[in-house]
């Protein structure tokens, strides 16, 4: 009989209550999901995990494929069951499985009732290798996939596309990216409101004529059934720029500018149907600052002034991405390494105001960001993270009462490299983890399920 992987982890005096037989809060052991035989030259990145109700969607790229050579294939693994052990497909479904052997770069992750759904780049069109967007899903709840679709009109890749967004909220996806196809890279958008089956053409957002100015690196959130939805997207001439549609894509308002040049990476939160902010960061002359703005009715006015985060930091770095919702509550995170190592440091986000900064003490080297992912629910706060010092992956989490607990390992094997990781909290205090790592014997894509408080046994 194996021993137990997780050990209970309140004070001895309250005992461990016994598992409930209809519940399993965690899995016995780290799954493995990636479907792979352990090869130790196979290159595993790009994790990304996705959770509504209890569907799990889990997404990576490797080289399976094409060992030896720089191309990667897209691979999703899907649970119907919360992730529990057992419930996981035996092998992943490859994503981009169209005709055509091309790379993909640069996967976006969405879910919602409705279905997991992906966007990437992809290189297979013409012979100049320009990246191309392309989408595909699962819609059926069996887990299938069928092929691929590339979502934009340059079907002989004449110009370059890159850094799709994509938004899900029932049947409604909402898709943006940038094109290069008028010169310097425009804004474009599409809209499907049967869960990826036909697509609105593209619309470019840009105000100005094609190609007049440089405008980069957009976000999408959706919201009200997919009927409302916002990009926001960086512009040389006017800064952050906002557009919103009401009308499940048919039409977008003209976009709006809430700051003025010399910003980056402008990111989205929203909360319920009507509530809206909008992150990027700012140079100023020693510094990198966080800001945000807020709207309450669905972006129709914003608060008249951006305000300023307290990272009380020379160069702010946010986790990507920076801010996580559920139900009426917001957080915005980012790292400190003021005391050498990094620690994550927290602030809530209510009404358009900035509540006060929270730390989260990782425990982490100070050499270089660890892979951390972070999550809100019911109050609590939780990080997952790699450790640079102590072996395999860790969490911590602060209560809505305040409370600070951790640091946590998840997992029992001798972890001695992570590239990415992902978390989820379920509600009811539990959570799921996902890593991509190397072990003792193998490298490969992990997932963990377990309560808050839930700790590796002594690693084997």
């Amino acid at each position: 009989m194996s021993r137990p992987l997780l050990a209970c982890a309140v004070l001895a005096a309250t005992g461990c209550p016994a598992p409930d037989a209809e519940e399993e809060s965690f899995l016995p052991t780290p799954v493995a999901t990636d479907g792979l035989n352990g090869s130790e030259d196979l290159r595993v990145v790009g994790l990304q995990l996705c959770v509504h109700g209890e569907s799990v969607y889990l997404l990576w790229m490797d080289d399976r494929l094409a060992e030896g050579t720089d191309r990667l294939d897209l691979f999703m693994n899907v649970s119907q069951a919360g992730g529990r052990a057992g419930s996981w497909l035996d092998a992943p479904l490859r994503v981009n499985s169209g005709p055509g052997w091309g790379s993909v770069f640069n996967p976006q992750l969405a879910c919602s009732e409705a279905g997991g759904f992906v966007v990437w780049e992809d290189d297979r069109d013409g012979s100049l290798a320009n990246h191309q967007i392309y989408f595909n899903g699962t819609v059926d709840g069996l887990s299938t996939l069928g092929p691929d679709r590339l979502l934009e009109l340059d079907a002989d890749g004449l110009s370059m596309s890159i850094e799709p967004r994509i938004a899900a909220d029932g049947d409604t996806l909402t898709v943006a990216w940038m094109d290069s196809d008028a010169g310097t890279f425009d804004i474009f958008v599409t809209t499907s409101t049967d869960a990826g089956g036909d697509w609105s053409r593209p619309l470019r957002l840009d105000p100005g004529k094609p190609g007049s100015a440089f405008s980069a690196r957009p976000d999408v959130a959706v919201a009200d059934g997919g009927q409302r939805a916002w990009v926001a997207y960086e512009d040389v001439l006017d800064g952050v720029m906002l557009a919103r549609t009401e009308d499940a894509g048919q039409t977008f308002w003209s976009p709006v500018s809430l700051a003025m040049p010399e910003v980056s990476s402008p990111r989205l939160c929203s909360v319920g149907d009507d509530e809206v902010y909008v992150l990027w960061y700012q140079r100023l002359q020693d510094r990198r600052e966080l800001l945000v703005r807020h709207s309450d009715d669905g972006g129709l006015s914003f608060q008249a002034g951006a305000v300023a985060l307290p990272t009380a930091s020379s160069n702010a770095v946010t986790f990507d991405p920076p801010c996580r919702a559920h139900g009426d509550e917001a957080v915005v995170a980012w790292f400190d390494d003021r005391g050498g190592d990094w620690d994550a440091v927290y602030a809530p986000l209510a009404g358009g105001e900035v509540g006060a900064a929270v730390s989260l003490p990782l425990e982490a080297t100070g050499l270089g960001l660890p892979a951390t992912d972070f999550d809100v629910r019911d109050g609590t706060v939780a990080v997952l993270y790699d450790n640079g010092f102590k072996p395999g992956v860790h969490y911590v989490f602060r209560t809505e009462a305040g409370l600070l607990s951790g640091p946590y390992r998840i997992d029992d094997r001798q972890t001695q490299e992570v590239v990415d990781v992902r978390l989820a909290l379920l509600g009811d205090d539990l959570w799921l983890a996902a890593w991509t790592g190397a072990t003792e014997d193998r490298f490969g894509v992990f997932v963990q399920r377990g309560a808050l408080g839930d700790e590796a046994a002594p690693l084997r």
